[in-house]
């Protein structure tokens, strides 16, 4: 069990900004000035890409803030700055960005940009899970196996590698698995399906 969980930190401590085509899957329509910042960004002109985002950002565009706070965070157009990558993603995620939510979530978990808060980043991770996002729900099941602000409880982590493989998350499914084949009890397996299918039909809301 303790060999899982160390793969697991290493997978939720990979990436902590979201891929740009993600963002371009769930966008609405966009504005030119958007379209001429994913065009730039597409062939690498992150200077140009960040000149016409960063207008749309400050007028409010949560996928604008978002994709500034993805280039600020990998240096991209401009110096590598986690404090201005946590400014736009928290900008984001109080719009109820779920993308940014998740982002901000795990600027608190690896403690980049402002000190390291794990309940901080689960506060972040579920507001992002409400809203069905997989990566959030993923790690939400992570923190609950590790103890990561809140207790440590498989049945809870069970219920949401349920819902992030539910929502396409494709590591949910082995880690999902995982915990089913690794000191679990029938009772507990079943309390956790039973949980992800009542969160499953109250819209994800109230699902601890």
């Amino acid at each position: 069990m303790q060999h899982q969980s160390i793969n697991l930190r290493a997978i939720v401590g990979v990436l902590v900004f979201i891929p740009v085509a993600l963002v371009l899957v769930t966008a609405p329509a966009s504005g030119e000035d958007f379209k001429k910042g994913l065009a730039a960004y597409v062939q690498e002109d992150f200077e140009t890409a960040l000149l016409e985002w960063t207008p749309l950002a400050r007028e409010g565009s949560s996928n604008a803030q978002l994709l500034l706070g993805n280039m600020f965070y990998l240096g991209q157009g401009t110096p590598q700055n986690y404090e201005t990558a946590l400014k736009w993603y928290r900008l984001a995620a109080k719009q109820g960005n779920a993308m940014a939510q998740t982002s901000l979530g795990g600027m608190y978990y690896q403690g980049k940009g402002i000190s390291q808060d794990y309940n901080a980043a689960v506060e972040w991770y579920r507001k992002a899970s409400r809203q069905r996002h997989a990566n959030a729900q993923f790690r939400l099941s992570f923190c609950y196996q590790a103890g990561h602000g809140v207790p440590e409880n498989k049945v809870l982590a069970l219920m949401w590698a349920h819902l992030a493989s539910a929502n396409g998350h494709k590591t949910a499914l082995s880690v999902r698995d995982n915990l089913m084949n690794n000191d679990m009890t029938q009772k507990q397996k079943s309390q956790a399906q039973s949980l992800a299918r009542e969160c499953i039909k109250n819209n994800y809301q109230g699902c601890e």
